[in-house]
């Protein structure tokens, strides 16, 4: 077995001893921390045709994701051809879960809009691009859940009743009881 950190971090990662990471814990703890060499790959340092020609689809994609995950907008979609090349790849494998994963990954973490990285998985097939909605329509659905969540548990700290509440918000009593309930749970 061989360790391999793949680092792609702003600053340069200086490659060290595991015990110095630790910041040199107390000696009864040494048996502990693993002490070994290991490969350090700065993905910083590659290009992208390089991770674009990785064998393995799932660390190709990965890698690039990683590299590219604090870019802006306009360079993140230079890359269209290889994210629609590697959908594809994963469609074609069956690979469901994680294109839903690197949907999530994108819309939680990088500067695009749902709307830019739907254009994306359009382009790939039919079957990812009702993923890509599927997925979509559920984060829609939990941001309005978690907003609503937020203004039912105003509402009641301020002492509002639970009746006020459903009405306001168009909900049914028992929703609202349940959401009341769960912050009572929460708060204890």
């Amino acid at each position: 077995m061989i360790p391999i950190i793949i680092y792609h971090g702003k600053t340069p990662w200086k490659k060290t001893t595991f015990k110095s990471y630790y910041g040199f814990p107390h000696e009864s703890l040494h048996k502990f921390i693993p002490e070994f060499d290991y490969l350090l790959f700065s993905l910083n340092s590659w290009e992208d045709h390089q991770i674009a020609n990785f064998k393995n689809t799932f660390l190709s994609t990965a890698a690039m994701l990683l590299k590219h995950s604090r870019d802006e907008k306009e360079i993140f979609l230079q890359l269209e051809a290889f994210w629609i090349e590697k959908l594809k790849a994963l469609d074609e494998a069956h690979e469901k879960s994680y294109i839903r994963t690197i949907f999530l990954y994108i819309d939680s973490g990088i500067n695009l809009t749902r709307r830019d990285l739907m254009i994306i998985f359009t382009k790939v097939s039919n079957k990812v691009n009702n993923i890509a909605m599927t997925i979509a329509e559920e984060i829609r659905l939990e941001e309005q859940e978690n907003i609503t969540l937020t203004y039912v548990k105003g509402l009641f700290k301020k002492g509002l009743q639970a009746d006020f509440i459903a009405d306001a918000f168009s909900l049914s009593i028992q929703k609202v009881e349940e959401i009341i309930q769960k912050i009572k749970v929460s708060d204890n």
